[in-house]
């Protein structure tokens, strides 16, 4: 049996927690209390004891996988995202989120034989090592402003966003609500927004951690301020939070928790943009739906009607591949999420080199030259792209559609709505990244109330 490969010089992080994923079946009752309480339901359930499990694997600690919402805002979640399905005419049939469970490992454990251990009890649905998100780009140097947003002109160069600030609601209605889920910003940037000084952009969840470059970039193209200066965002009139995946002050992010806290706290209609990949076993960069538990919040956000944008990765991979076949999700039991992949710059906006593709991703956006808010020394850069600069983007057109939409009808659209808008109204591509999408079209499509 192979030993872990696991290396903490690899990770660059100090106190990195490497983490094991595995969900009880549905039917079984995983109740809530003390954390011996769990253990002892452990025990009960598996064909070892929690005590032996430790003597062949020292340093283990269990506890459950999501402990960001409480068991009944859960609850509302699973039978939210039903009736919502529901309305669609969808059959949905959530899993039961409350058993999932995390058992955290010390570097040196020989987490495969771990692994083969608790998938041969009888009562776990799955079980697989948790991957690691990280941001889907780097950022670049200093550059100019906004002469060179050329991704904000029309279709087919752009995605047409300085038409929709000249409608109302184009560059955001305050109250749709955004949230950029990632690791770190610069709230202090002055083109971003401020109140007497102070950032608006809250912070419900998690800590300030890092990649600050990266988590400044993405907020830039879509809250940019309306200025004399830098540059401008796509929908910067929006209610905007951070949500980060370290929860505490560890070295080590924890999606899931972000995922559940971010989902539970927006309504049908709101946008959730997800800016990280993790990476499988072979070291591919891929969605991070490729995490069970994530998929499955995932899957119940997008039915509950939260617009979630999330990046293809930068792995340069074919999704269709069999190889991703148990991974990647496709046809009417996907995630719902909308997948974004990158283009180059240039007409015929071919794919972007790093960019993956394939059926599953939606739609696209450019992946280079985009000009965005830089925090430190150089404030603006030139050169923002891959899938995080392409998601922004498209996460910025549904904040500006959604603007335009709510506030000619008075009600928001969903994701599902909206998802089947950007697949269907753009510039469409000649290599399986899907279509990017056209404000123009889609607003044409809204003032004639045909949709």
């Amino acid at each position: 049996m192979a030993k872990n490969k696991f290396k903490k010089k690899a990770t660059g992080l100090k106190n990195f927690t490497y983490r094991i994923i595995l969900k009880f079946t549905d039917e079984m009752n995983i109740p809530y209390g003390s954390n011996e309480k769990l253990i002892q339901v452990f025990s009960e359930h598996m064909n070892t004891s929690w005590k032996d499990m430790l003597k062949k694997y020292p340093g283990l600690k269990l506890g459950r996988s999501v402990t960001s919402i409480k068991p009944g805002e859960i609850d509302k979640l699973m039978a939210d995202a039903k009736e919502e399905a529901g309305k669609m005419g969808k059959s949905y049939h959530p899993p039961n989120l409350h058993n999932f469970l995390k058992i955290e490992f010390p570097v040196n454990t020989n987490y495969l034989k771990l692994l083969e251990e608790i998938q041969n009890s009888p009562n776990v649905k799955e079980v697989y090592v948790q991957p690691w998100p990280v941001p889907g780009s780097d950022a670049a140097s200093a550059g100019s402003f906004k002469a060179k947003q050329r991704y904000l002109k029309p279709a087919p160069v752009g995605v047409d966003a300085k038409l929709a600030w000249r409608m109302p609601g184009g560059d955001g209605n305050p109250a749709i609500r955004f949230v950029d889920l990632e690791n770190g910003w610069d709230f202090t940037h002055p083109d971003l927004p401020q109140n007497a000084g102070t950032s608006t952009i809250g912070t419900p969840f998690g800590i300030n951690k890092g990649d600050f470059d990266h988590g400044t970039n993405v907020l830039g193209v879509v809250l940019g301020q309306r200025n004399r200066f830098g540059i401008d965002g796509i929908a910067p009139m929006v209610k905007a939070d951070a949500i980060s995946s370290f929860a505490a002050e560890s070295d080590s992010p924890n999606l899931n928790e972000a995922l559940a806290f971010a989902i539970n706290l927006l309504d049908s209609g709101d946008v959730l943009l997800i800016t990280l990949h993790s990476p499988n076993r072979a070291l591919d960069f891929l969605p991070v739906e490729i995490d069970s538990e994530a998929f499955h919040y995932i899957q119940a956000g997008t039915m509950k009607g939260v617009i979630i944008i999330e990046i293809a990765g930068n792995g340069i991979k074919d999704l269709d591949s069999p190889q991703f076949n148990s991974l990647i999700k496709t046809g009417p039991n996907d995630s719902g999420a909308i997948l974004v992949g990158a283009c180059k710059s240039r007409m015929p906006h071919n794919r972007f080199p790093t960019s993956n593709f394939g059926s599953r991703v939606d739609c696209y956006a450019w992946g280079e030259k985009i000009v965005t808010t830089n925090p430190g020394q150089n404030p603006y850069i030139f050169d923002f792209g891959q899938t995080s600069g392409a998601a922004a983007i498209i996460a910025g057109v549904a904040l500006s559609i959604q603007g335009i939409y709510f506030t000619k009808n008075g009600r928001k659209l969903n994701c599902t709505e909206m998802r089947k808008l950007f697949q269907t109204n753009g510039t469409p591509s000649t290599d399986s990244i899907g279509v990017m999408p056209d404000i123009k079209a889609i607003d044409n499509l809204i003032q004639t109330s045909a949709i």
